[in-house]
């Protein structure tokens, strides 16, 4: 059995006898993966709406609406809401439920810390958050890298990265120094390497940063490229290159492939990279919306911009020839 979702909080209202949209999930309007069936351009709902039906049967909270909707997922149905809890006053809409709403939530996650980030450093900070080290990731980074590069400081989330191969790819980029500049009549100069971030990088790190999202940490750490702020990564670094599959359709692995440092010694295995700054954020607070680790990192990129603001490109005189 499966549940089609809406991509929205209701609550039961007792007074009304009804189900109420207390928030409806931040929706993309350019990605198919992170879009919502309730932010379409012809729907008009607002939080505050009420659930009046689902496929034309009337719904109080004498139960639970979730009952309408089952073996629905990823399928077309017929709500209709209101302003107000009247039936008369209902406007009914074809939507397609979803299967899930994890990646709908992450997106509203991530948009929520850029904005954050954005708002509470007048601009100046850019914010990336990396799902992954595969696929994802790199695309996540390079769309990141691109918009946020020229900011004058830059956080990158790792947190709940769930690994893959790419990490080298996004340090090779991050450990790029500003050397010159190129320079063109009525132009401001351009920085060289272009593909270069000049200020200061805060990484975010925690108990849920795996596998290369760990290596990543802890190259970042090893070079030196900036502060990393958050809890001990998980410690599950050693990989898989050989897989058997069953005729049950299970798989049989075997771990086999370690990471060791030029000194002779094992790293981040069964004790994670460690971050310079420890902060643990209390699950209380996060069910509440509360992000001490990025909190933390925003007041320590702005003190390093204090410190050690990225150089101004003031080219020289043109000669006279």
């Amino acid at each position: 059995m499966n549940v089609g979702l809406l991509g929205a909080d209701l609550e039961p209202d007792y007074k009304a006898k009804r189900y109420r949209f207390t928030h409806i999930v931040k929706s993309s309007s350019w990605n198919k993966d992170y879009r919502s069936p309730l932010r379409a351009p012809h729907i008009k709902l607002a939080e505050g709406d009420y659930l009046l039906a689902i496929d034309g049967r009337e719904i109080t909270t004498d139960e639970n609406y979730f009952k309408y909707l089952e073996n629905k997922a990823d399928a077309e149905i017929e709500i209709t809401v209101a302003s107000s809890p009247r039936m008369e006053k209902g406007r009914t809409y074809r939507i397609k439920t979803l299967y899930s709403e994890r990646g709908l939530r992450y997106y509203e996650w991530v948009e929520g810390n850029y904005e954050k980030v954005r708002k509470e450093t007048n601009g100046r900070v850019g914010y990336i958050h990396l799902a992954d080290m595969d696929q994802e990731g790199i695309e996540q980074f390079e769309q990141g890298f691109r918009a946020e590069r020229y900011r004058d400081g830059l956080i990158i989330d790792v947190r709940n990265n769930g690994g893959g191969f790419v990490s080298w790819f996004i340090i090779d980029k991050l450990e790029r120094k500003l050397k010159y500049m190129t320079v063109t009549r009525e132009f401001k100069p351009m920085r060289y390497p272009h593909a270069v971030h000049a200020g200061p990088i805060v990484v975010l790190c925690d108990a849920g940063t795996g596998s290369d999202g760990e290596v990543f940490t802890q190259h970042f750490k090893d070079l030196h490229l900036g502060t990393i702020i958050g809890t001990p990564t998980w410690g599950g670094l050693i990989g898989i290159i050989n897989m058997i599959p069953l005729t049950d359709g299970g798989m049989v692995t075997q771990s086999n492939v370690g990471f060791a440092n030029l000194e002779g010694r094992w790293i981040v295995e069964n004790r994670g990279a460690q971050p310079d700054i420890y902060v643990e954020n209390d699950p209380a607070d996060v069910l509440e919306g509360k992000d001490d680790q990025l909190d933390r990192a925003i007041e320590v990129i702005t003190e390093e911009l204090k410190k050690s603001p990225p150089p101004k490109l003031v080219p020289p005189p043109f000669p006279k020839k």
